[in-house]
């Protein structure tokens, strides 16, 4: 968080906020950070889960599906309790003045669809293509940059901004910031766009997850 503020608020002199300080900033960084920390981490984890519990897959009747889904429950638990000493901090710098929390809770279960989803392609990825961590944390790098995690959505040129809302994580960081900073509400677009995703991959992760699971004990 340091380093992130140092770089982006004070050399690059990126602002938010009504005072346009380096506290508003770290506070707006946070609020991103909510959002990205548990999936980056539920990703990574997903990877290689199904090879670090081969001992189970391998020698007993073990339903596969837990593994990854495990790891999401475990990351939306991780983000609801960094959601919750957000909260407070707001709570301690100042009252809430435009608080709405329906929308964040509506989230919330599509969040985890979202995540389930991508863990379940990752667990199989990891599976077959055990060398490519090195080509994992590239696109996670890429993908932290292609958010709006650092930067504000006004920061994104114009003409791109319909592309770039195309990322379901716009949906769910600007959710974030909506509901407790009182910034501008992502839009119905932007949120459908969001929805429509998470459910998707959840059903195709689901689909394939079930489809193909007992080629994990054959490559095992």
């Amino acid at each position: 968080m340091g380093l992130y503020i140092l770089l982006f608020s004070v050399f690059l002199n990126i602002k938010v906020g009504e005072n346009n300080s380096h506290l508003d900033y770290g506070i707006f960084l946070f609020s991103g950070m909510i959002a990205w920390l548990p999936l980056q981490e539920a990703i990574q984890k997903s990877f290689d889960v199904l090879t670090k519990y081969r001992h189970l897959i391998t020698q007993i009747r073990f339903p596969l599906l837990i593994l990854p889904m495990h790891i999401a429950c475990v990351a939306i638990l991780q983000e609801i309790l960094l959601l919750t000493i957000f909260s407070c901090l707001l709570i301690w710098k100042t009252p809430f003045t435009n608080f709405e929390p329906l929308q964040l809770l509506f989230m919330v279960p599509i969040k985890f669809m979202f995540v389930l989803g991508v863990c379940l392609f990752a667990s199989f990825i990891g599976v077959h293509s055990k060398d490519s961590t090195q080509v994992l944390q590239l696109a996670l790098t890429s993908a932290f940059f292609i958010s709006p995690v650092v930067y504000p959505l006004s920061r994104v040129p114009e003409w791109l901004l319909p592309y770039y809302q195309m990322n379901p994580m716009v949906g769910f960081i600007e959710t974030i910031r909506f509901s407790l900073l009182g910034t501008s509400n992502p839009g119905l677009e932007t949120l459908a766009f969001c929805i429509g995703s998470a459910i998707l991959l959840y059903i195709l992760g689901l689909t394939y997850f079930r489809a193909h699971q007992h080629k994990v004990v054959e490559v095992l």
